[in-house]
């Protein structure tokens, strides 16, 4: 018996299917495997072929710089955020790689399967590198070679450098054009050496005694680290966190403050940011990024998986790891920090629950995805159009929350706060809808919520500027609009759930003298039925056990005048 308890307790972990090391070999047969089985959903591409690089060399190999996207590619929204992933930028950091492939199989596995990341799915759109040096990652080497000497491709971007030590790369190129042609709004770079989760500022321009500046939008990075190393956990290593200059030390021409600063560092910062990197397609690339304001200020996460840029792969976990709290493996934390990105990127309304109480009032429940902390979140209503209300069509607010006229719904609630999903996963606002004295109707409804307003607070910033990240801004900023290409923001710091329609069917609350009569000759009726049926049941209840009742009343009779001729 206590052998079957402990095979029982084991089982989990004997059928768990550990994490491995895949090769670039590996890698590009898994995103190609993907792409021929979720070709709704994934869509690969290649720097090289998007933007006319050449092949790094990788001997007789081919090394392709894939761009990976996944979303739902049915269907076109140009308000769906998009999110960025870069698997290695260091070629011989290997966890980087290995969590986006990983990461992109575990989604499109779930898809349909589990509502979450179905909704991410189809309301994202993740852009994914495994390998921007691709070369690198093939021959497990931190750089890339230019001209046979080693160029490290995260010193390769545009911002407090000089002309001619960046866009030498063409994984930095790849990285940048990729970039470009998108509106980020949040991504993680993955890199190894270290347990770090890290954000701007990175650079020497702004450090000050070895410390890093305020950036403008501090705030709102350093909340979401901290609740990144929540869902990441402590296993195998906890998380330094802080800027990428006090975690891990300040560099020239680094992705990630490029990637913060690239639209607006010429307006606020001036020389910052290079416009004429030498080389054959650098003025090009940059003014593509100069002639639109909006396409790259986004928090770019760098996170330094372990100290060793090859763990053992012992710690690395399985797939049956990720639905846990925390900790787990290496992969496992890794892809839930993504997915919480991805989640990030925009707050919005879930697990919305509707229940009804004997037909006298409706419980709404939800929680605010995408979110730390929910500053407001109401419901609003009104009737159908088209549906006329019956008399007295406001006696349903007696006993409800506040109310008033609210854009084109009739109706609102007092606003709620608290905990957004991020912070506590298990919270639900809700809301007691009162419905008495109402007949057949139809109601209109949707949930609102305005999150993260704490972002707007600042301390010393450098430059000095509100928030500048989309991420903050659609948060904050009424009537934002941004677009890049085919991407566009367009938020009023509110954001909606879905209308959705409820039908109730509400008995009166009272009863007048005509209801009453009728209910009493209906109980009569009910009463006559139910004792013609015992008659009945009586009746032939006889008749199973004997003669027949007629018959024998005769044969008495019979019996009696035989006897009383007996008598004579």
């Amino acid at each position: 018996m206590r052998i079957i308890q402990i095979l029982f307790l084991l089982l989990p972990v004997i059928l768990a299917q550990p994490y491995r090391y895949l090769t670039f070999i590996e890698l590009s047969s898994r995103i190609h495997a993907l792409k021929n089985k979720y070709p709704n959903l994934i869509k690969v591409e290649t720097a090289q072929e998007l933007y006319n690089l050449p092949y790094p060399d990788c001997g007789n190999m081919r090394c392709d710089i894939y761009i990976v996207t996944l979303t739902d590619h049915t269907t076109t929204d140009v308000n769906r955020p998009e999110v960025f992933i870069s698997g290695a930028v260091h070629g011989n950091e290997v966890l980087g790689p290995n969590v986006a492939i990983y990461l992109l199989e575990y989604l499109v596995e779930n898809y349909n399967k589990n509502t979450w990341i179905t909704y991410l799915i189809n309301n994202r759109k993740l852009v994914v590198m495994p390998a921007a040096n691709s070369q690198g990652y093939y021959y497990n080497r931190r750089e890339e070679l230019v001209g046979g000497m080693p160029f490290d491709p995260n010193r390769d971007f545009p911002y407090d450098t000089q002309p001619s030590k960046c866009l030498n790369t063409i994984s930095g190129r790849a990285v940048f054009y990729t970039i470009a042609d998108h509106m980020f709004v949040i991504g993680i770079t993955f890199h190894g050496g270290d347990a770090v989760i890290s954000y701007p500022w990175g650079s020497t321009n702004h450090m000050v005694n070895n410390r890093a500046e305020e950036s403008p939008d501090h705030v709102a990075m350093k909340q979401v680290a901290g609740m990144l190393n929540e869902v990441a956990g402590n296993y195998p290593s906890p998380f330094k966190l802080g800027t990428m200059t006090d975690t891990v030390y300040a560099v020239n021409g680094g992705l990630e403050d490029w990637a913060y600063a690239a639209s607006w560092a010429k307006e606020l910062e001036g020389n910052t940011l290079v416009e004429d990197c030498y080389g054959e397609f650098n003025s090009q690339a940059n003014s593509k990024v100069l002639m639109n304001e909006d396409n790259v200020r986004f928090p770019l996460y760098l996170i330094e998986t372990d100290h060793s840029k090859h763990p053992n792969e012992v710690t690395w976990g399985s797939k049956e790891g990720i639905n846990q709290a925390a900790g787990n493996g290496h992969i496992p934390r890794n892809i839930r920090m993504s997915m919480a990105i991805m989640d990030m990127a925009e707050p919005y309304i879930r697990d919305i629950q509707a229940i009804y109480h004997n037909a006298t009032h409706l419980d709404l429940r939800w929680k605010v995805g995408g979110s730390l902390f929910v500053n407001e979140t109401y419901v609003e209503w009104s009737y159908s159009p088209g549906i006329q209300a019956t008399a007295r069509p406001y006696i349903w607010l007696q006993g409800a929350e506040v109310m008033e006229e609210y854009s084109s719904f009739l109706f609102r609630t007092a606003s709620k706060h608290g905990p957004g999903y991020w912070t506590d996963p298990k919270h639900y606002f809700s809301v007691h809808l009162p419905i008495e004295n109402l007949a057949s109707v139809n109601y209109t409804i949707r949930i609102a919520a305005i999150a993260d307003q704490q972002w707007g607070r600042q301390g010393n910033p450098r430059p000095q500027s509100p928030p500048l990240t989309h991420f903050a801004r659609m948060r904050l900023d009424r009537n934002y609009m941004a677009q890049s290409g085919s991407s566009m923001i367009n938020t009023n710091v509110v954001f909606h759930s879905p209308s959705f329609k409820i039908k109730t069917i509400v008995m009166p609350a009272r009863l007048d003298a005509n209801m009453i009569l009728l209910i009493v000759i209906a109980a009569l009726i009910v009463t006559l039925l139910l004792a013609m049926c015992i008659r009945l049941y009586v009746f032939f209840k006889d008749m199973k056990q004997g003669i027949p009742v007629a018959q024998s009343e005769t044969q008495a009779d019979i019996a009696i005048e035989t006897q009383e001729e007996t008598l004579n």
